[in-house]
């Protein structure tokens, strides 16, 4: 539900800035109206030069905000896929018999794995071609440390 809520806070943030740059204020009015008239000359040369300048700024602020919730959307996404796998992992050790005690990367593409299945330990090498049986481990119970995917580096 409330990444529903911050899916439609996203679609309708830059609709709120567009609103709020159509009414005028009674502040600009009571400053348009205190100005001396200009000439003719000076007032079609100087208003649209600010016109287009207080455009640009809006736009490039209103641009500035959506990225900035774009990036804040992407990183709560991230952190919560993040903890879905990580809970997703520890729950999948703590009821099955097949447990990943442990996790050692030995190159970028060649990990050992230490696995205990129904209370034997198996030491496994896998690589991006094959998965080879490096053979079998005494593994403790109590010494095992729970496996995490994405360990702290």
């Amino acid at each position: 539900m409330r990444s529903i809520l911050y899916f439609l806070l996203l679609l309708l943030a830059p609709l709120a800035s567009i609103q709020a740059d159509t009414h005028p204020t009674t502040t600009s009015n009571r400053h348009e109206m205190e100005e001396p008239p200009l000439p003719p000359s000076l007032q079609v040369a100087d208003k649209p030069a600010t016109a287009q300048e207080d455009t640009f700024y809006k736009e490039f602020l209103n641009m500035l905000f959506t990225l900035g919730m774009i990036l804040a959307v992407l990183l709560a996404l991230s952190w919560v896929v993040r903890r879905m796998t990580n809970n997703r992992m520890k729950e999948a050790n703590d009821t099955s018999a097949i447990k990943i005690i442990d996790r050692r990367s030995i190159s970028p593409k060649t990990v050992i794995y230490l696995i205990d299945v129904n209370g034997k330990g198996i030491a496994v090498a896998e690589s991006h071609t094959c998965v080879v049986h490096l053979g079998n481990v005494p593994v403790a119970k109590d010494e095992a440390p729970p496996f995490t995917p994405f360990p702290k580096q």
